[in-house]
């Protein structure tokens, strides 16, 4: 002990070995999706974006850590991984080693845990992540000896300490100033908690570091088995997850059992814990799940993320939790104001409404009713429809009537039945207050009565000849009186009069009344939370006032976009929401507008609102049901702010090299210069927008884009200043200090230079005059050869037009990729080249879903826009130059793949179909895959044909799906 860095400490109990973590078992994952924490709703999830590293590294990863900027650091089989929400780095470790565990320091540096190496990393002045290994200082103390795995680090006032199996390991970055000690038995858990380090010595209970030395704690003595970690409690003590199962609340004092609901599993299930917020723990488990424990109610909830072992759990800088699996890394947003009910949960296709009665939630969608009990985590289809249902009306009997995609059908228990056979395409049922007997029913092409009578319930009326009309609102103003919006002629008022026989009168509502449509004859009809009545329109909203009608919610009206219809919706509790196709808005308690951020969140178009009695709300989109509660708190907002992260040099011939980040840097002539930067907001990231200029060669921004890289190339000699700013999902912008730097000019470009170059040019000039005469001579000749080099070049601008003119033949003049005479004519090509080489063929048949609705609701432009950028999109989803995707007509299109089987067809198909589902264009795309090696098939046409089928059959099973038909 001579040694004041090598103390051996010697334990008479056995030697207790370590149990080694189970390897997770590899998975790929999409690059978002979803998990589930049950809040107000059971089994509805928060979001949660999922990024795995696009480098070449093993896919095996143990710790996590952020720093301040948002940077966040994996500990992985291949060394240190950083991943800043635009690029992935690895840096390995000296000794090519694994990354066990991680720690952030305040001053930002990265403490690390490797196999028998650790240190730290921070970035030098070009950005790039430099290691320093701490391990070598201690390599002449441990005499050459190896310590493998460092499991834990803690930072505290007198250092940093590195845990390894038996060793542990103490540097203090202030004074340099090193220890170690071993322990035969082996460590345990590794903690620095209010101003104290603990330190398990398994067999003997704990120790605190103090004056130097650990010093034992006998309270700790029953604490003998392996504890994985210690989570800080909102109490100041210390939970104990143990390799027994056991849960034991620990300080310096006593030891005593902490109680955990049953339905949380044992401490040997789980890897590791947090704070969420002083009433919330957090807790990966072994198996894939977290736990969410709410100290207050004694409550857990179970999430299966699905991905095996989740081998490291923190809280990020904005208070949100990040774990880590094999696949990569996971945030998950705290609070989660906004969950989530999806495909995970049973839904199938688009979901048109919601209802909930009692505690049951019935979801109409495009393939039929979707029912989830109280309680259950999972939708069970309901057998009443087979086709689209559209709205569901509860009947005080128990019975309840659908709004089916034809008929009308009344649910018993007995079944279903139609209440009429006439086809009349209903789409809303509203019940009347002022008579329980009538309910009113919007269809695509006019508005319906249903009566109780003797008998049941029966269709008395229905007005079919508002052909087109499509009723998308239904209010009742007084007994037998609805005004009605509608989608193509605009807002009415229907009177309905019974004599004989119901019958019904409808008067247009328009700019003589004070409604303005602006663009389109399109109206939603609603009541504000106060009962009276708002109007939304193209051209603005509007309330009554008297016999006519006033502008309306002028706040609204200011984020209105130009030509969009908010359509409104109050809540039981008065709370008012409006809703666009993509877009939804809320107004506060305060009285103002804002726009909820559902980026993350939202799948696909929104098609309706809907509220339960507690105050939950249900927004209804494509296979999912956004839930909003609004008694969770909203989350902390920390904004991010964007950082330039690399200037990288190139030069030709030359080796690429960084650049000074913090310093006004020279460089030589015509260099390419690359700037790389990021905004690393994890919860939104595909919502970062970025913009740069140089200076003074650009004095305005770029348009703004998701381009995280500007590349410039041979900038003259002159001073320049780089800038970027960057805007994140909520607006935010921020900016870089402004990057300076300097291009030298060439040698000959000094003053000194250019003025002995004017001497001689003037030299030249004299040599030049008097030889001219002579050139004199030469000019008949030169003319002669001049008119024949005009001839040829004529020439050539006549072949290349003539090869512009075939070019545009074969393009389609919207999309500008090849058109339907181009496409026949290539089909017939490899159909050939094919049959001849024995090579598989497969053609891929893609429709745009409800795209006549987009048309009718957006207009024609912006339809064809849709068109130009969903083209674009499905041209880089191509694997190789023969492949070719062409306009087939209208929103169709044909992909044609030479080469491809059928399941290279589907994978192409499939990453298209992801592709424009995770897009802006909030929509999605059906498709059909044929192909005909092993198939018989004789011409292209059947080919052809039988992945229209296919796209029929996509269709049919309720859209956003790839099918194939085989032969």
């Amino acid at each position: 002990m001579d040694n004041p860095q090598h103390h051996v400490l010697h334990d008479p109990f056995l030697t207790i070995k370590r149990a080694a973590p189970t390897i997770a078992l590899i998975i790929t994952l999409a690059s978002t999706i979803w998990m589930s924490t049950a809040f107000a709703v059971t089994g509805a999830r928060p979001p949660f974006q999922s990024y795995s590293p696009d480098i070449d590294v093993f896919p095996q990863n143990f710790a996590i850590a952020e720093d301040q900027r948002g940077i966040v650091y994996v500990g992985s089989t291949d060394g240190l991984l950083t991943f800043d929400g635009e690029r992935w780095l690895l840096t390995p470790l000296p000794n090519g080693g694994l990354v066990r565990s991680l720690t952030m320091a305040e001053d930002q540096r990265v403490y690390v845990g490797g196999y028998d190496e650790f240190g730290f990393a921070e970035p030098d002045t070009t950005g790039k992540l430099v290691y320093t290994s701490l391990a070598k200082l201690f390599r002449n103390a441990l005499k050459d000896d190896l310590f493998a795995d460092i499991w834990d680090i803690s930072i505290s006032p007198e250092g940093v300490f590195f845990k390894g199996l038996q060793h542990v390991f103490l540097w203090s970055p202030s004074t340099g100033e090193t220890k170690f000690w071993f322990w035969q038995s082996r460590f345990g858990a590794l903690r620095h908690h209010k101003g104290d380090t603990f330190l398990q010595f398994r067999g003997e209970g704990f120790r605190r570091y103090q004056d130097g030395t650990w010093q034992p704690l006998p309270a700790t003595q029953s604490l003998t088995e392996l504890i994985i970690q210690l989570v800080p409690l909102p109490d100041d003590g210390l939970l104990t997850i143990s390799r027994n199962g056991d849960w034991k609340r620990f300080t310096s004092d006593a030891v005593t059992p902490y109680a955990m609901p049953s339905n949380m599993p044992r401490s040997s299930k789980l890897t590791d814990g947090v704070m969420l917020d002083e009433n919330t723990m957090a807790f990966s488990g072994d198996l894939g799940m977290l736990y969410f424990y709410d100290l207050r109610n004694k409550k857990v909830e179970k999430i299966n993320m699905g991905g095996g072992f989740l081998s490291d759990l923190a809280r990020s800088q904005q208070g949100n939790l990040l774990t880590v699996d094999d696949a990569g890394i996971h945030h998950v947003p705290w609070p989660a104001k906004w969950t989530l009910l999806d495909k995970l949960n049973g839904l199938i296709g688009s979901v048109f409404s919601v209802r909930q009665f009692d505690d049951d939630i019935y979801a109409l969608a495009g393939s039929g009713v979707y029912k989830k009990s109280s309680g259950a985590d999972q939708f069970n289809r309901m057998d009443w429809s087979e086709h689209e249902t559209w709205d569901l009306v509860a009947l005080e009997d128990g019975s309840k009537i659908l709004a089916n995609s034809y008929v009308l059908r009344l649910i018993t228990d007995q079944g279903a039945v139609d209440i009429s056979d006439e086809t009349i395409y209903p789409r809303i049922l509203k019940r009347s207050r002022a008579n329980p007997n009538l309910i009113y029913v919007g269809t695509e092409i006019g508005i319906g009565l249903l009566e109780k009578r003797r008998k049941g319930w029966e269709l008395v009326y229905h007005k079919a000849d508002m052909k087109n009309l499509r009723v998308t609102s239904i209010v009742e103003t007084e007994e037998n009186s609805v005004l009605i919006g509608s989608e193509r002629d605009g807002l009415q008022q229907v009177d309905f009069i019974l004599g004989e026989q119901w019958r019904a009168v409808a008067t247009s509502i328009g700019p003589k009344d004070g409604i303005l449509y602006g663009s389109a004859p399109k109206a939603h009809v609603s009541r504000d939370g106060d009962g009276s009545l708002l109007i939304a329109t193209s051209g603005g909203f509007f309330s009554p006032q008297g016999d006519h009608y006033v502008s309306a919610l002028s706040e609204l009206e200011a984020l209105r976009k130009p030509n969009e219809i908010i359509s409104l919706q109050a809540s039981p509790d008065g709370s008012l929401w409006g809703y666009t196709y993509k877009s939804l808005y809320r107004r506060t308690n305060d009285q103002r507008w804002i726009e909820e951020n559902i980026g993350n969140v939202r799948q696909g178009s929104i098609n309706a609102i809907s509220f339960s009695n507690s105050g939950q709300v249900y927004v209804s989109a494509n296979a999912s049901i956004m839930v909003h509660d609004p008694h969770q708190k909203d989350p902390v907002v920390h904004p991010k702010s964007v950082s330039l992260r690399a200037v990288e040099l190139r030069r030709k011939n030359e080796p690429s090299r960084l650049l000074s980040l913090h310093q006004a840097v020279s460089v030589e002539p015509e260099p390419t210069l690359s700037f790389r930067y990021a905004l690393p907001d994890l919860a939104n990231l595909d919502k970062v927008r970025y913009r740069a200029r140089m200076l003074p060669i650009e004095p305005e921004f770029s348009s703004w884009a998701d381009n995280a890289q500007f590349t410039y190339y041979g900038l003259s000699a002159d001073d320049y200043t780089f800038e970027v700013e960057a805007q994140d999902d909520r607006g935010t912008t921020s900016a870089i200090a402004p990057y300076k730097l300097t291009i030298l000019p060439y040698w000959h470009q000094e003053p000194s230079i250019r003025i002995l170059g004017l001497v001689v040019a003037i030299i030249i000039i004299g040599l030049i005059i008097l030889c001219s005469v002579r050139a004199r001579s030469k000019i008949l000749a030169n003319e002669n050869a001049r008119l024949e080099s005009m001839v040829s070049e004529r020439t050539r601008e006549l072949a290349s037009a003539n090869r512009q003119l075939e070019s545009i033949a074969h393009l389609d003049g919207l999309t500008e990729i090849p058109n339907r005479r181009r496409l026949d004519t290539y089909l017939k090509e490899v159909w050939q080249q094919c049959i001849e080489r024995d090579r598989a063929l497969a053609v891929v048949m893609l429709d745009v879903d409800y795209f006549k609705a987009y048309n009718d609701e957006l207009g024609h432009p912006a339809g064809d826009a849709l068109l130009k950028q969903l083209a674009h999109l499905l041209s880089q989803s191509l694997r190789r130059g023969e492949d070719l995707v062409a306009r087939y007509g209208g929103e169709e299109f044909l992909v044609v793949l030479p080469g491809a089987d059928a399941e290279a067809a589907l994978e192409v198909a499939e990453s298209m179909r992801r592709k424009v589902e995770k897009s802006d264009l909030a929509i999605t795309v059906s498709i059909g895959v044929a192909a005909n090696q092993g198939a018989e098939f004789t011409d292209i046409e059947q080919l052809v044909n039988a992945a229209d089928q296919a796209l029929y059959k996509a269709k049919n099973d309720g859209r956003n799906l790839v099918r194939l038909t085989r032969s």
